[in-house]
């Protein structure tokens, strides 16, 4: 099977994004007509040789010729003006966006991702750190100096953490792709494992970190995968990944090379996939998602083990290969068809269609809100313990926005705030309380605005409750007032510290 699928467009794209800007453009250099020809007529027979679907791979080659009977690549152009040319050339004759020429960087920079290609003529290949900021104290000047101790040392720690999250999802995205990952939890009582990717790519490295990844999620009530910005990559990674959700071998979906030769992606249970299993799994997909991505969510939804959310993805269902072309230009040629092997149906120009639609840039809060809804624990709480739970999510939300205005109608007039630092046990009251959650103390990226809600006791007019942020572990004793309840006191400890 050959392991190329990401589309000409995101290879254009990963280079534009991705490259460093040079001192002088490379793409300045123009190119004469002998030199245009030569490209062109290298591409129409690697096209007409290669491309999966017969009849339309001929009509794609005679429109380059015909092009270049037409005089059409007489006039003098850069890089960007030939590839740009002769794409447009291809897609008003045949829309495919695996299909089509990549200047000399795009394609310089394919062969550094995925390796060197296969040469025409030979025969088809076979086939984040939880760390950050949490409650700290004040730094009013009113605070005793072992507060504005533990102060300094809590703003450089969270410094540290900080820097530590950056360098580590830097290292992430370049082994693995990926762009973001947690364990988060919303509504304070499910804990969704969650992965987003921006390519899908295939290496031990990456299956280590993958593998890794996925042990963290073992004792979640679900995962994500998100592939809205995922463009495609490597169909080895596709197999890898799909292959932690079932326990035994299963035939996901199969690809018809040009030849009419067949073959079929098969998971391979690993030491994770018992575990995994029977958790649910949920995909999100976006008209950005195409290629590789689309094979990924396409199969474990025709298996029957996951479920799409968000919107009909890009329509990259054939899988292509790389190949080099005259001057340091390159080639992405579609070489096979990928296909349900129970219905025969693919998902080529239409795209793969999610099991439930949500506005764009809505997927992940909207299968958040769908989660707490299906999962039943928010309607198991008893009726007195409802309004505690709805006082805890406003707080936590107060906490992570930077409220105070909120956060000033949820806490008692005689609030009182104590925490463990290195240099002790340290309080802060209403009045400090308020200051550090409008200095923004608590302020996360929103995929972090994580919680935990457990053990709510009511007792007459008092309570008491559990809560767990990102970093730090709270018990809260609450208060029934005439208004509602509110928070009396809050005493926490640094989680990375105390377990």
């Amino acid at each position: 099977m050959h392991k190329f699928q990401i589309g000409v467009l995101a290879a254009l794209a990963w280079v534009i994004g991705c490259a460093p800007a040079p001192a002088q453009d490379p793409l300045d250099r123009e190119l004469a007509n002998v030199e245009q020809v030569e490209i062109a007529t290298a591409l129409a027979g690697l096209i007409r040789e290669r491309y999966v679907l017969r009849d339309e791979g001929e009509n794609l080659a005679l429109g380059l010729e015909t092009a270049i009977l037409d005089h059409g690549f007489d006039a003098p152009r850069t890089d960007v003006e030939l590839t740009n040319y002769i794409n447009g050339l291809l897609q008003g004759t045949f829309p495919d966006l695996h299909l089509g020429m990549l200047t000399p960087d795009a394609y310089a920079d394919m062969v550094a991702m995925f390796g060197e290609p296969e040469q025409p003529g030979t025969a088809d290949a076979s086939a984040a750190d939880h760390a950050a900021a949490g409650h700290g104290p004040s730094s009013s000047s009113s605070t005793a100096h072992g507060e504005r101790a533990a102060h300094g040392a809590q703003a450089g720690q969270r410094e540290q953490a900080g820097q530590r999250e950056r360098a580590g999802q830097a290292a992430l995205h370049e082994i693995a792709g990926i762009t973001g990952v947690s364990e988060i939890s919303r509504d304070g009582l499910n804990q969704l494992g969650y992965v987003a990717f921006d390519r899908l790519i295939s290496s031990p490295r990456a299956r280590s970190v993958i593998t890794s990844v996925m042990s963290t999620f073992t004792e979640s009530d679900r995962i994500i995968i998100d592939l809205r910005q995922c463009r495609g990559g490597d169909a080895d990674m596709v197999r890898f990944l799909s292959s932690f959700f079932f326990a035994e071998p299963t035939h996901l979906v199969s690809t018809m090379m040009r030849d009419g030769t067949v073959s079929e992606r098969w998971t391979t249970p690993n030491s994770l996939s018992p575990l995994l299993v029977d958790m649910p799994l949920e995909i999100l997909i976006s008209e950005a998602t195409f290629s590789a991505a689309e094979s990924l969510a396409f199969g474990l939804s025709r298996a029957g083990r996951a479920r799409l959310l968000g919107q009909a993805s890009g329509g990259g269902g054939h899988m292509n290969d790389f190949y080099p072309l005259p001057h340091d230009f390159g080639a992405s040629i579609s070489v096979g068809r990928t296909f349900d092997p129970r219905t025969g149906q693919g998902w080529q120009a239409r795209g793969v269609e999610p099991d439930m639609v949500f506005e764009p840039g809505h997927a992940l809060s909207g299968t958040s809100a769908l989660i707490t809804d299906e999962s039943g624990r928010l309607d198991a709480l008893a009726p007195e313990a409802r309004p505690i739970y709805a006082l805890l999510q406003a707080y936590t939300g107060a906490w992570y926005n930077a409220d105070a205005v909120q956060m000033d109608t949820l806490i008692a007039t005689d609030f009182q705030a104590q925490y463990r630092t290195e240099a002790g046990l340290v309080t802060r009251g209403r009045a400090a309380q308020l200051a550090a959650t409008q200095a923004g103390e608590g302020v996360l990226q929103p995929l972090f605005h994580n919680r935990i809600i457990r053990d709510i006791a009511i007792n007459n007019d008092r309570a008491t409750a559990r809560l767990i942020l990102r970093e730090t572990t709270h018990q809260l004793s609450l208060i029934r007032t005439d208004t509602g309840w509110q928070v009396s006191s809050d005493h926490y400890e640094n989680k990375r510290s105390h377990g």
